[in-house]
């Protein structure tokens, strides 16, 4: 109930929250040791890129046929599925494919939208949605 109930609302939310994570982990950034930055960036961009990085590993399957490429997917997919099963019911665990397939597909979407506004110089509008 509580999130977006439109594509367009959704976009917008995630295009605040990718802008809001750079902008927090850049300032966290600046005041942790090497050390510290180096055992966190990879937590940091598993969860930021894991759709990109099934997506990506997904199409080297595809061109290159090799096999490595399908189990960094599987275990992308596997990974996100054990964090949100305890949250899912029985129902939604069986369309759980079907879902992140899509949803990793707007992600993608948006971060690549995100990408060429950033190059365009076209900033991103931070307002809250009426009705969130």
């Amino acid at each position: 109930e509580g999130g977006p109930n439109k594509l367009g609302d959704y976009w917008k939310q995630q295009e605040r929250w990718y802008g809001g994570i750079s902008s927090e982990v850049r300032k966290a950034y600046k005041g942790i040791s090497l050390y510290d930055s180096v055992i966190l960036m990879p937590s940091i961009m598993s969860v930021l890129f894991l759709p990109l990085i099934t997506f990506t590993s997904l199409a080297l399957f595809a061109v290159t046929g090799n096999y490595i490429f399908l189990a960094a997917s599987a275990l992308a997919v596997l990974s996100v599925f054990c964090s949100a099963a305890r949250f899912l019911e029985k129902r939604e665990i069986l369309f759980f494919p079907v879902t992140y397939a899509i949803y990793t597909i707007i992600q993608i979407l948006i971060l690549l939208d995100l990408l060429i506004k950033h190059l365009l110089g076209i900033k991103i509008k931070w307002e809250r949605p009426i009705g969130l």
